[in-house]
């Protein structure tokens, strides 16, 4: 199943890795580097699923962030972090999937899978 999604990511070399594996598992992905953008791209974009990295330009608060997606997209959250928690129980509130941080391609799939 090919998803569209939007890739919230602003380490650069993290970003382009995962882009190119999306891509090579067949989807398509539009990818974004800071809150502001991300936000806008989901006012204007039905995706499937979201990834975002917590860690970026524009957000204060993780709950926050989270929000902010949840306003604009009900779909799949796959949160990906390095800290796991407390972001095991904001991840369970806003019915998203967490990925830790370091994860290996299999990982991912299962993530893209479930």
């Amino acid at each position: 199943m090919n998803l569209f999604i939007l890739l919230a990511e602003d380490n650069e070399f993290h970003a382009a890795a995962l882009e190119a594996a999306l891509r090579r598992m067949g989807h398509s992905v539009h990818r974004t580097g800071s809150r502001a953008e991300a936000l806008d791209r989901l006012y204007y974009h039905a995706y499937d699923l979201v990834i975002t990295d917590l860690r970026m330009p524009g957000v204060t608060s993780l709950e926050g962030w989270v929000a902010d997606i949840r306003g604009y997209h009900r779909g799949r959250l796959i949160i990906c972090s390095g800290v796991v928690e407390p972001l095991g129980e904001i991840a369970r509130q806003f019915g998203a999937l967490l990925l830790p941080k370091p994860y290996t391609l299999a990982q991912l799939q299962s993530a893209l899978e479930g």
